[in-house]
């Protein structure tokens, strides 16, 4: 991989649905999709899916999630230069699909990867995240997000503007150009920086970065007293030594 400079203190708290970042010194700041969240609605296409699903919305999400985080791991171990296979794996035949996809749009593009899944924070701003994929695409260094579900929710244009700011500020080489990798899409034919399977929207992440920062600031009115549930309820829970003991007497 090409050498950039991370900062690697920030640790991510990945607490049930809920993603915090400590960055020491005691700062523990929101993640960005959870900010999103509590602040936006995904748009009028999602409102109306979960309308028409009803109950089944909740195991439909759930189950989108956890292929998408089977993808995610899956390219993120395919960068590192690891091999995948479909049997250990586990994966279904679609998300095979999707994956050799993947594969075969990255080997057309060329692209030299520079580092995945980095935490990126400001903690000035107070909120943190972490970018799927910084690269280089015909000289060009890029920001990438994965995205495997069957849309690309207006959110998601505001997540990577963040992103690209957080990485910006404190981190090497500097983005020029950011995307979202729309894993699974329908578009047959290699176009431009599209294959088969793969579609790439460039997002104006200068414009989408403004819009985000009036988001950061509905969500400090809304939740200005939120902290990270670490704090009341710990990840790890024990009875203690002496009462182990005492048992075992």
């Amino acid at each position: 991989m090409i050498k950039c400079s991370i900062d690697k203190k920030a640790k991510l708290i990945a607490y049930f649905s809920e993603h915090w970042y400590d960055i020491g010194d005691g700062i523990i700041l929101p993640s960005v999709t959870s900010i999103l969240d509590k602040t936006l609605s995904k748009g009028y296409g999602f409102n109306q899916w979960l309308m028409n699903t009803g109950n089944e919305s909740k195991v439909i999400a759930r189950e989108a999630a956890e292929s998408g985080s089977k993808l995610h791991n899956a390219i993120e171990n395919l960068i590192n230069g690891n091999t995948v296979t479909a049997e250990l794996g586990n994966f279904t035949k679609e998300e095979w699909k999707k994956l050799n996809d993947w594969v075969n749009w990255h080997k057309a593009l060329k692209i030299e990867p520079i580092c995945t899944e980095t935490t990126v924070y400001d903690a000035e701003l107070g909120y943190a995240g972490t970018a799927d994929y910084i690269c280089k695409i015909n000289g060009e260094i890029w920001l990438l997000d994965w995205k495997t579900g069957n849309a690309i929710h207006d959110t998601a244009y505001l997540q990577v503007a963040s992103y690209w700011h957080a990485w910006n500020l404190r981190n090497e080489p500097k983005i020029q150009r950011c995307g979202i990798v729309h894993v699974g899409a329908s578009i047959r034919t290699a176009k431009e920086l599209n294959n088969v399977g793969i579609k790439v929207e460039e997002v104006d992440f200068k414009r989408d970065f403004e819009v985000f920062k009036n988001v950061l600031e509905i969500y400090k009115r809304l939740c200005p007293n939120e902290k990270a549930p670490t704090s009341v309820y710990p990840l790890e829970l024990t009875l203690g030594k002496e009462l182990k003991n005492e048992i075992n007497s």
